[in-house]
């Protein structure tokens, strides 16, 4: 079972990649959008909407492929077996302080730890960055104001 650096550096990895993808993905655009306005051309729009559906899909492939492979149990346990390793328990003790947590705030919690940004994690979760930062900030709120013995090292823990 891969290590929580592994895996964060392979995630780290893959939403560059996307970028770069995307940053292609635009500039082809642009250079397509350019050749057709220095000619005269009568499926010129044509061309823009069937730019526009490709760019659509390839994006929505990608997000696909990312929401897949890290929203998976296997994916996510490893993560949290993981955590436990390397950080004495730490997912553990959260379960155990925090039992009425949804999924996906674990999930927040997990992915927060790993050391991923608010835009990777929305990628994966497939919500937006606005909606991230709101759950996370809620979640640290919640943390904070619990009372609990190790609110403090949780918080730490978060990036």
């Amino acid at each position: 079972m891969p290590d929580l650096i592994t895996l964060t550096e392979s995630l780290k990895s893959q939403t560059n990649r996307n970028a770069a993808l995307a940053e292609n993905i635009a500039e082809l655009s642009q250079s397509i959008k350019e050749l057709l306005s220095s000619k005269a051309c009568d499926s010129r729009a044509a061309l823009l909407g069937l730019l526009r559906e490709r760019r659509e899909k390839i994006t929505n492939e990608i997000k696909y492929f990312i929401e897949s492979t890290f929203s998976t149990t296997e994916i996510i346990d490893g993560l949290s077996h993981t955590i436990d390793r390397h950080a004495h328990n730490l997912y553990s003790n959260f379960k155990r302080d925090f039992p009425n947590l949804k999924d996906r705030d674990y999930h927040l919690f997990i992915f927060s730890v790993s050391g991923l940004t608010a835009p990777a994690i929305s990628i994966i979760l497939g919500e937006s960055k606005e909606i991230i930062y709101n759950r996370n900030s809620r979640l640290r709120l919640r943390i904070k104001n619990s009372g609990v013995a190790d609110a403090e090292l949780y918080l730490s823990y978060m990036s």
